[in-house]
């Protein structure tokens, strides 16, 4: 494999303590689902002079530490066309392996299971008769030892194929358990309102496209009064929760990661304009300007 860094520059501070700047050309990550999870590298240092008799290796890191992760690749149900919607499969009726993840969602009362549906590869959440849903992410308590946490996800809203009719496309996050979104951190907030796109129908490469431009980033930090705890868990809730709503809002939903993000990744936050669409990796991305 080429490697993702290379040394750019190597130029000495302070003569008197030998410190110096290692600058690297880094590439850029171009992953499908805008992957932030982190890689690392070796960096070796060697002495001409012979002031060093051997090699100083130092770790180098992008990338964040992925508290949970998951792509849904394990979901095989039916065709990746997600204008079929006869094959997919509620979240009570998943394999024990998948059921294992953690996930979970809550069925609305009065019906028989709740409205998440595990497609090829992916999931959907709300139906056709206008029951919204949730998704609930795993508990995990590594979160413990965390202040700061980036959410990443893919969310597209469905269009009817033959009619072009939309769906709604809203989208609510939501932290449990401790911790709250970054964007409202003063006044302690704990929800944020997003708005999915949706998929273009029209595109000759539709459905391999269909993700394209669709990928959320949401920051979560730990606060005074709400920390971020081993309870802490994140849930994405499309639609209505009741039983008399009049509006489809089927969302579909893949790439679920929560990163603990340490002081020094703290950027994220800065350079994506806070929570919403992923304009860091989920920008255009010109292969020529790379080379």
């Amino acid at each position: 494999d080429m490697p993702w860094a290379a040394v750019l520059d190597d130029t000495a501070v302070d003569p008197l303590t030998g410190c110096r700047i290692v600058t690297l050309d880094v590439q850029r990550r171009v992953e499908t689902g805008c992957y932030y999870t982190r890689r690392t590298g070796m960096l070796i240092l060697a002495a001409t002079d012979g002031t060093l008799n051997y090699n100083r290796i130092v770790p180098v890191h992008q990338g964040s530490t992925a508290r949970v992760s998951n792509d849904f690749s394990s979901m095989k149900y039916g065709k990746t066309d997600p204008r079929f919607t006869d094959d997919e499969t509620p979240i009570d009726d998943w394999t024990t392996a998948q059921k294992d993840y953690g996930f979970s969602s809550t069925t609305i009362d009065g019906e028989e299971h709740a409205h998440c549906y595990g497609k090829n590869g992916y999931l959907k959440l709300g139906d056709d008769k206008g029951h919204g849903a949730d998704l609930i992410s795993p508990y995990t308590n590594t979160l413990r030892s965390d202040s700061l946490l980036m959410v990443s996800f893919r969310a597209v809203a469905f269009t009817d194929y033959m009619t072009g009719a939309r769906d709604d496309n809203k989208i609510t996050v939501e932290v449990l358990g401790g911790g709250v979104i970054r964007d409202f951190a003063q006044s302690e907030k704990t929800t944020i309102d997003l708005e999915a796109g949706y998929y273009d129908i029209s595109s000759e490469e539709f459905p391999e496209d269909m993700w394209e431009g669709h990928d959320f980033l949401v920051f979560v930090a730990g606060t005074k009064a709400n920390p971020i705890t081993a309870n802490t868990r994140v849930r994405i809730i499309c639609g209505s929760l009741t039983q008399n709503s009049a509006v489809n809002n089927r969302i579909y939903l893949d790439n679920f990661y929560i990163r603990r993000l340490q002081k020094v990744e703290e950027d994220y936050f800065a350079e994506n304009n806070g929570s919403g669409k992923d304009i860091i990796l989920g920008a255009p991305f010109d292969e020529e300007e790379q080379e």
